[in-house]
């Protein structure tokens, strides 16, 4: 008897926005800043006058035959970690962010390589995190090579695989150099990389984006390309309409991504969200963006393409009550909706800030969620009936062979949360971050991730120290300092 998943949007309503967003295509269209897709939707039959392409409705069912319907992903020493389809759930970092927020002493500071390192080692030790995220954050690189030197960081640190962005077409060919330097030369056959890019809404694709994105298919990474409209701002007030825009600039991307590559790998969704009209930011603690990530999900499965899901995040500031709930609501909601490929976890301050006490905190709130959606199972063993003839009335059950057979099976061990008797946290006054942060130390002693071997790290080395020259430093960024 397992938790059954919930179900927001029906076939007709999922029906009903896909045709919405074909006839945005149709009728009022998008704009394509970039010459080299204009001409391959014009070649194929999209009607253009000047940046705008309309796209006839063949075109895109199109994109969603040629898509693969499963995504394989694997990590830096050529083992399978994800497989995108169906009803299988990851969740990953949200990785870098402007600032990092350090729980010890209650303060940001900006992100470094540092942080990076730290963000990383943690991640590779939480099992329940299956991936990690390089969003070109850290302040003391470089902006031109960021980008590189966050990757290298992280390839160090853990062997997960990454989700990365990049800072120009070129370096997309250069990160898959390193991918390729740090994997064993590892091929598109086995990605540990996938690339993120994202429309600008509503409805425009920007010039170097889609550029990004055809380097990124020529290197043979699998795509995400997020649409994140915002309900009253970037998209309409409705969600049905936000869903609508954001549904319809992704199906574009996909047309022009199949168009340039037939059979392209490139996974379903975005962050649909809203905006917060009081402080004009996007929340990603509101009800509105939890609802539409769960409409992501189930419009994935709609088109029988992998989805994006978005968790363990929240616009409080550091850990407390807030943190806790949007990020633990944000967790349950995208397993339950069985969302595949699931990130933000451990960003705060409504994307603007992360930390590593974070990450431990979500990855002990996953193994919860998915105890519940494991359920109870109900058979013969469990039932119990012999042991409870056995044990009868005013018995205990403790000591019995079936307890020590079961109970680690049924039973979620947990590692921080609070279940002291009273006397003794009377005693001991240590709160529940005290844990948490000494865990999070101890584990940057402790845990040892797969490390890369020397001649990978020089070939990376090398790589990067090349790519730097055009940056004219007196010093090269450090991004063999050990996680601390």
């Amino acid at each position: 008897m397992k938790l059954h998943g919930l179900q927001l949007l029906t076939a007709d309503e999922c029906r009903r926005l896909h045709e919405a967003s074909l006839a945005v295509l149709e009728t009022t269209g998008v704009k394509v800043l970039n010459s080299r897709g204009r001409q391959l939707l014009q070649a194929a039959g999209a009607r253009l006058a000047g940046d705008l392409a309309r796209l006839p409705r063949e075109l895109v069912s199109q994109a969603l035959r040629q898509a693969p319907k499963a995504v394989t992903v694997f990590d830096r020493c050529g083992n399978l970690t994800m497989e995108l389809r169906e009803r299988n759930s990851y969740f990953g970092a949200g990785g870098p962010a402007p600032q990092y927020w350090d729980e010890q002493r209650r303060r940001f500071h900006p992100f470094r390589l540092a942080d990076c390192a730290r963000l990383a080692h943690i991640c590779d030790a939480c099992e329940h995190l299956e991936f990690d995220m390089a969003m070109a954050h850290c302040a003391d690189a470089p902006v031109a090579v960021r980008d590189l030197y966050e990757v290298a960081v992280m390839i160090r640190n853990s062997p997960k695989p990454i989700i990365f962005t990049a800072n120009s077409p070129d370096n997309v060919s250069v990160l898959a150099e390193i991918f390729r330097a740090a994997g064993s030369r590892h091929g598109p056959e086995k990605p540990y990389g996938i690339f993120y890019s994202e429309p600008i809404s509503p409805l425009t694709h920007a010039p170097e984006s889609l550029d990004k994105i055809f380097r990124a298919l020529d290197e043979g990474f699998p795509i995400l390309y997020t649409p994140a409209p915002m309900a009253g701002a970037t998209g309409p007030a409705t969600l049905a309409g936000n869903i609508v825009v954001g549904n319809a600039e992704w199906l574009s991307g996909l047309a022009l991504a199949q168009l340039y590559k037939p059979g392209a790998a490139v996974i379903y969704g975005g962050v649909f969200a809203n905006l917060d009209y009081g402080t004009c930011i996007m929340p990603y603690g509101s009800a509105e963006l939890h609802l539409q990530t769960v409409a992501v999900a189930e419009m994935g499965r709609h088109y029988c393409l992998p989805s994006f899901g978005t968790a363990g995040c929240s616009d409080a500031s550091g850990a407390d009550m807030q943190s806790g709930f949007e990020a633990g609501v944000l967790n349950l909601l995208n397993l339950a909706a069985s969302a595949n490929l699931i990130h933000d976890v451990g960003w705060l301050a409504s994307a603007s800030a992360t930390s590593a006490e974070q990450l431990l905190i979500n990855n002990a709130m996953i193994a919860h969620c998915k105890r519940l959606m494991a359920g109870i199972e109900v058979n013969e063993q469990t039932l119990a009936l012999n042991v409870i003839r056995e044990i009868g009335p005013g018995g205990s059950f403790l000591a019995h062979d079936h307890t020590l057979s079961h109970y680690q099976a049924e039973t979620l061990c947990t590692r921080f949360w609070d279940r002291r008797p009273l006397a003794k946290r009377l005693r001991d006054k240590k709160s529940f971050m005290d844990g948490v942060i000494t865990a999070t130390k101890q584990l940057l002693r402790s845990h040892r991730p797969v490390p890369m071997t020397d001649a990978q790290t020089s070939l990376v080395d090398g790589i990067l120290k090349r790519a730097t020259k055009r940056c004219s430093l007196k010093s090269l960024p450090d991004w063999l300092t050990p996680a601390r």
